[in-house]
């Protein structure tokens, strides 16, 4: 599938959409995540990074960190991160016919896991409610 007047500064996620919409016979079922990272991948080896260093930029820019407060961020990149929890998501999903699905687990949390402080928890509480 060739990618033509694809460059070092183009956008890989309108790339991506245009890629996906032209082949859409091929590409229907793979998510824009993916054709993303493909894209990135061969912009970094445009640039000259080698694989090792553009798998790992590749992977830092295609995660959610944790700590990361989203409510800071701008609408197109929580939007991203979204997609890519949602996409994370489906991917470690247990569905009936899995092999180690179970249905109707249960856990309590309470006892287990303790009590985790957050930044959220610290700051001033909304007296409105």
């Amino acid at each position: 599938m060739p990618v033509r007047e694809f460059k070092k500064s183009s956008s890989v996620t309108l790339t991506a959409s245009d890629l996906k919409e032209h082949h859409s016979r091929y590409l229907k079922d793979v998510p824009n995540l993916k054709i993303e990272k493909m894209l990135r991948l061969i912009q970094n080896d445009m640039k000259g990074l080698d694989l090792d260093e553009s798998l790992q930029e590749i992977s830092k820019e295609f995660s959610v960190d944790p700590d990361e407060n989203l409510n800071d961020t701008d609408d197109v990149t929580l939007k991203r991160k979204k997609e890519i929890m949602d996409l994370t998501f489906e991917k470690n999903r247990k569905k009936p016919g899995d092999p180690d699905f179970q249905y109707d687990v249960e856990v309590d949390f309470s006892q287990t896991a303790g009590i985790e402080s957050s930044v959220w928890d610290s700051e001033k509480e909304d007296e409105e409610f």
